[in-house]
């Protein structure tokens, strides 16, 4: 691999890393809690709560299931790189996303909006945990999908610009082989029925 392509990778990873769908979704839900509540900084308090609850006990699964891989195989990888290999155990950390998330924060009085939003993506990962099962769809893009998607939602034609950050990441997922077209296509695919599906279903499509 010469100097040039050497470059292109470094970038593509690059854009990999600032693009992840986790930091993405993050940010999503704290906009979901500003539209929300903006007084007297009330849609911290709802972001970070959103965040804690929907984040910790995935991490936490994560960790102690990637340790147990690690031993047994001797494996490296990123904690959730190592579970998105794992239908399985992907799914166990979407449920794990989603719940207690989703019930605590409704009765806590969550805005509606940043239920949307865990709801939207835990749907959209088990949807990837399921379809992986028997066919390899990227989660990657599946998820920054659905956050975008849900951002359209949020603030409507405001956030236009934003979809452009997913053929941006689905081409540097390609051009790092983690993805074949087909894959990539699977992962939009689910994320943009799934998400306008969870916000319109239940009559939340609006902020």
């Amino acid at each position: 691999m010469n100097d040039k392509q050497l470059n292109i990778n470094r970038v593509a990873r690059w854009i990999s890393n600032l693009f992840h769908p986790w930091l993405v979704l993050a940010v999503i839900m704290g906009l979901a809690a500003y539209t929300a509540a903006r007084h007297d900084g009330e849609w911290v308090k709802w972001a970070l709560l959103a965040v804690l609850l929907a984040y910790l006990p995935t991490m936490v699964y994560a960790g102690i299931r990637t340790a147990s891989l690690r031993r047994a195989e001797g494996n490296n990888d990123s904690k959730l790189s190592l579970l998105r290999e794992r239908p399985r155990d992907l799914l166990v950390a979407a449920f794990l996303f989603g719940f207690p998330a989703v019930p605590a924060l409704y009765i806590l009085g969550t805005p509606r909006n940043i239920l949307m939003v865990v709801m939207a993506a835990t749907v959209t990962m088990i949807a990837v945990a399921l379809v992986n099962m028997k066919y390899r769809a990227s989660f990657h893009i599946a998820l920054l999908t659905c956050a975008l998607f849900s951002l359209w939602f949020l603030v409507g034609t405001l956030s236009i610009v934003s979809i452009l950050l997913i053929p941006l990441l689905a081409l540097s997922r390609w051009r790092l082989s983690e993805h074949t077209a087909g894959q990539l296509a699977m992962g939009f695919a689910l994320g943009a029925t799934i998400t306008p599906g969870v916000f319109c279903v239940l009559g939340m499509a609006s902020a």
